[in-house]
């Protein structure tokens, strides 16, 4: 998070991408970090006009936090909102 905090997104995204593809299968740490791992790839992805892997991400978030306490859905429907504006958009070629 740091990395993204001085705007280097090329240097968060790498390490988000490290961190969701190897969790450290602590479940206490991985709970927290992992969600914002997908939405911030998610994000970043999107950011970078690389449609499909946005979609991957936010999917994977979708997927973790869809019965997330109610205090969270509105993150989530962030992401669903992404996935729609995303679907919707025609294909490059």
């Amino acid at each position: 998070r740091a990395y993204d905090r001085a705007g280097q997104a090329d240097s968060a995204q790498m390490l988000y991408q490290q961190f969701v593809e190897r969790p450290s299968y602590l479940l206490s740490y991985d709970a927290a970090h992992l969600a914002h791992g997908y939405m911030r790839l998610g994000q970043l992805y999107e950011e970078r006009g690389e449609r499909d892997q946005a979609l991957n991400y936010y999917g994977r978030f979708v997927q973790l936090w869809e019965q997330a306490d109610p205090e969270f859905q509105q993150m989530v429907e962030e992401a669903k909102t992404a996935i729609a504006r995303l679907s919707s958009e025609p294909r490059g070629l």
